[in-house]
């Protein structure tokens, strides 16, 4: 039986994995994001934090399965979305609304209160990984039910991804019938 913690480790891997090759394949969109919301116009510190948002969205989710680095990965990935979400408000109270570029399986909407809902229900995820009395780690799932879990998950935000781009082409086509 698989325990939530390694649910849960499993899931935010696959969320945090997406959005960092996300963030790769539109580098330029997710750094000028990052201007955005830094207020950084200096153009080698905001590529340099661009891409250790983007190390940290890719590593930090494969620590989270080794027992070892589970905490620090844990408590990284909480880290980096408490930063989010205080960046999230201060733009939010400055009226400047900009899309969040998160990317991947999150898509890439305008920042509000449902961005910042979102970040706590996955900061209070991994409370649950990090304060589970009962790690497991892959070693003891069984592989093949690893893979089947995993392919699952994959799946299932593919599919996420793919209703998400029907509804926008929906509703692009919608707006331009209503024009």
């Amino acid at each position: 039986m698989i325990s939530l913690p390694l649910l849960l480790s499993i899931i935010l891997a696959n969320l945090f994995i997406s959005t960092g090759i996300s963030k790769i394949s539109k580098f330029k969109e997710f750094k000028n994001t990052v201007v955005s919301f830094t207020r950084i116009n200096n153009i080698m510190m905001s590529k340099l934090f661009s891409i250790i948002v983007i190390v940290l969205e890719l590593i930090l989710p494969v620590l989270l399965f080794i027992q070892s680095a589970a905490t620090i990965a844990a408590l990284g990935l909480m880290f980096l979305l408490i930063v989010f979400n205080i960046l999230i408000i201060s733009n939010i109270k400055r009226n400047n609304i900009i899309k969040c570029s998160c990317g991947g399986v999150l898509g890439s909407s305008l920042i509000g209160k449902s961005t910042i809902l979102r970040n706590c229900l996955l900061i209070l995820a991994l409370g649950i990984i990090l304060w589970s009395p009962n790690k497991q780690s892959i070693n003891t799932l069984h592989f093949y039910n690893f893979v089947s879990l995993e392919a699952s998950i994959i799946l299932l935000f593919a599919g996420f991804i793919i209703a998400r781009k029907i509804h926008n082409l929906l509703s692009e086509e919608w707006e331009s019938n209503a024009n």
